[in-house]
């Protein structure tokens, strides 16, 4: 899988990852889910991950699920988010 991830392009990965993302069907993602995808900046290419969003859209998006939801529970999600997006191997701390 390394290797195939390595070989593909920019755009081929942002398929990849919207389809791993959202399944084969929208029905199969649950409410949670949606939640953690809102929040997770790395879906606007954060990091090392390739963005399968761009930035406007992202940020639209977050800010109409910040007013759903509120700012606390939004910034709950994003910690949590970034610490699983960008969490350390064990004993690389």
């Amino acid at each position: 899988m390394k290797r195939e991830v390595e070989a593909m392009t920019n755009e081929e990965l942002r398929i990849k990852a919207a389809e791993l993302i959202w399944h084969d069907e929208l029905s199969d993602i649950t409410e949670e889910t949606m939640e953690n995808i809102l929040a997770n900046p790395v879906y606007a290419g954060i990091g090392p991950y390739p963005a399968i969003v761009d930035e406007e859209t992202w940020v639209a998006a977050v800010v109409q699920f910040i007013s759903e939801v509120g700012a606390e529970k939004y910034v709950r999600l994003l910690l949590s988010a970034l610490r699983s997006s960008f969490a350390e191997e064990p004993g690389n701390e």
